[in-house]
């Protein structure tokens, strides 16, 4: 027996467990799935495969004769449904507790409903969390794009005017795009203060 959601009067057919139907490696009838095949389909390791089967989470997989597991489709789509409450960010004891209520039945719906719905509103509070941190690093992208157009157009506008000896010291003291510093210049200011302007 698989672990499976029960479903309400007049939603048969209707998949609850995950956020849209995915197409199946195999038709159901013929959906049975060693645990590597489970590792290759889901992306999951069989570390974790087992880990959510003792914790609660995946339970009552099938076994062969030998004793091996038997994933099928509906295991699938759980694992699946699982992967987005991980990334809703909600703690793994709520998702044992969600996989504990889907086996005692119809009576938990209302309690699942407010589980989803709490965990919907910590998802939408990140997004508006996470919108206001892009807007500070397009503020800071900007910024900086702006400020090297700037240093562009003003060492630009230096090299087509021309500049005396102690303008030019300064200019090519300031450090080109790559950060590179001048050394000819910096020489040329050293020689200056040593009262040695020839060896400009």
């Amino acid at each position: 027996m698989t672990l499976t959601e029960s479903t309400p009067a007049g939603a048969q057919g209707r998949d609850d467990r995950a956020s849209a139907p995915t197409a199946h490696p195999r038709p159901d009838g013929n959906d049975h799935y060693t645990i590597s095949e489970v590792v290759a389909v889901t992306g999951l390791t069989a570390h974790t495969l087992r880990w959510y089967e003792r914790i609660g989470l995946m339970p009552h997989v099938d076994r062969s004769h030998t004793g091996q597991r038997r994933f099928s489709n509906r295991d699938l789509d759980w694992l699946a449904f699982v992967g987005k409450l991980r990334l809703t960010g909600m703690p793994v004891a709520d998702m044992v507790r969600y996989a504990e209520m889907t086996r005692q039945g119809d009576s938990t719906f209302e309690a699942r409903q407010e589980l989803l719905r709490r965990t919907r509103g910590d998802v939408l509070a990140r997004i508006r969390e996470l919108q206001t941190t892009v807007a500070v690093l397009d503020h800071k992208i900007d910024f900086y794009g702006n400020a090297r157009l700037a240093w562009e157009a003003k060492a630009a506008g230096t090299a087509a005017a021309g500049t005396g000896p102690a303008q030019s010291a300064t200019v090519q003291n300031e450090p080109s795009p790559e950060g590179a510093p001048a050394e000819a210049g910096a020489a040329c200011v050293r020689a200056r203060r040593a009262a040695a302007p020839s060896s400009c």
